[in-house]
């Protein structure tokens, strides 16, 4: 579960508190989700990128009609907005901005700012202008009157989301044993095996999550 820890400066000069991310590092929280002006950064980060539009896009695309975001989908989208409007004026090869992605994605930002700095990019300010999925909830509370009340979320697309989270833990776990295999403090990268299940109330058995979700009933119960 994220923890409040270790304040930290933001590009404004206010203070930041950190979140746990799934790697046990810290990542930076947003501020102002706790302050009067909730949801606030987005609305600032919009107009500093002139990303006219975004919001109302957030917005439909969080309410549908069609298939409706998560807001943790929103949160990768706004960023990687953010990522890109920084990096135009700057000579990125291709390749080097999709590692960019891939590091953001799991959530490695100490390396991520390091390369963008690497890139002639100033990568604190970038990283320091970027929301976490809480950001994205109260800016849609807050300036589009959207509340997580208006969205009905199927039992199938909550199965996608653990799918979701689990292929991100996958890539995240990667990421940590392919860091220590290079600095020689593992022997080799073991194949992952990782699984995300549930124990069954009825039976007792132990299924897969997203087994269990899809069919809205335990599988060794039908």
């Amino acid at each position: 579960m994220p923890t409040e820890e270790d304040l930290q400066q933001d590009s404004d000069g206010a203070q930041q508190p950190k979140q746990q991310t799934l790697d046990g590092d810290t990542a930076e929280i947003d501020y102002k989700e706790s302050s009067s002006s909730q949801g606030a950064k987005v609305r600032r980060v919009i107009r500093k990128y002139n990303l006219d539009g975004l919001g109302q896009e957030l917005k439909q695309k969080y309410t549908g009609p069609g298939r409706r975001w998560s807001l943790r989908e929103l949160e990768e989208e706004f960023n990687l907005k953010v990522l890109d409007h920084s990096t135009r004026g700057a000579q990125v090869k291709e390749e080097e901005y999709h590692d960019c992605i891939q590091r953001l994605k799991s959530n490695d930002r100490e390396l991520t700012q390091e390369r963008l700095r690497l890139l002639g990019v100033d990568g604190k300010e970038v990283l320091n202008d970027m929301v976490t999925y809480e950001t994205i909830r109260l800016y849609l509370k807050n300036f589009h009157g959207v509340t997580a009340q208006e969205q009905f979320v199927s039992p199938s697309k909550s199965a996608e989301t653990v799918e979701l989270l689990h292929r991100r833990l996958r890539r995240v776990l990667s990421d940590i044993l392919e860091r220590h295999h290079r600095r020689d403090e593992v022997p080799a990268e073991p194949d992952i095996d990782s699984t995300v299940g549930v124990v069954c109330p009825d039976c007792g058995a132990s299924v897969s999550a997203v087994k269990y979700l899809q069919l809205q009933k335990c599988p060794n119960c039908l």
